[in-house]
């Protein structure tokens, strides 16, 4: 339940992100896509598209039954995809060896965790995936600062240098199974103030990005 300036803000939000996407995917259409893009652009479609992401778990997505939920072709779900990426909506993660249009295996995360709330708000939608807000969280914060890459043995690759960091993010709770054999790996936790070895705060995840 939210309190009324919670519910003014995420309403806020809500209208804001609505003219983010489609003036800022509009004008990327006109200015740098093909005739094709613009025929198949479907602000309806692209509205369910936006909501299978904001309240789907961590989206390693299928391509082929993704086109059937959204009712679009496979090249138009990608050039949805494309769209989005560059107007700076969506962050598309790939695993190393991922080409740009191969998605397989590759993580879909809105670009800010807050678009999260205000889609799902709109699509009437009580709840969103915490797992969703955290990877965007970290992932935004890690954004240009090192190549970040999705893993099939973690949530995340970072390289740095000849460095491979694997990353496992979660909550509080979360253990460290999933890295223990690991020979360069880390947890970044939320809803913990300090760490203990290999176990980061997430909110700390800024600080690695600038030190």
């Amino acid at each position: 339940m939210y309190l009324p300036g919670s519910l003014c803000l995420i309403l806020w939000m809500s209208k804001k992100a609505e003219k983010i996407r489609e003036g800022k995917l509009l004008e990327i259409a006109s200015k740098g896509s093909t005739l094709k893009s613009l025929k198949s652009f479907s602000s309806l479609k692209l509205k369910k598209l936006l909501a299978f992401i904001a309240v789907s778990k961590i989206p390693l997505f299928n391509i082929e039954s993704l086109k059937v939920e959204i009712g679009v072709s496979k090249d138009t779900l990608y050039e949805y995809f494309d769209l989005l990426d560059r107007a700076e909506i969506v962050k598309i993660i790939r695993t190393k060896s991922g080409a740009p249009r191969v998605f397989k295996n590759s993580k879909i995360l809105f670009k800010s965790p807050n678009i999260y709330y205000a889609v799902a708000f709109e699509s009437w939608k009580n709840d969103v995936d915490r797992g969703n807000i955290r990877e965007s969280f970290f992932a935004s914060q890690i954004d240009g600062a090192y190549p970040l890459f999705s893993s099939m043995k973690t949530d995340f690759v970072l390289i740095d240098g000849k460095r491979r960091i694997e990353i496992e993010v979660g909550g509080k709770s979360k253990k460290r199974k999933q890295i223990r054999n690991l020979k360069d790996a880390y947890v970044f936790k939320d809803g913990i103030e300090i760490g203990f070895a290999n176990s980061i705060p997430l909110y700390l995840a800024g600080f690695v990005a600038n030190r």
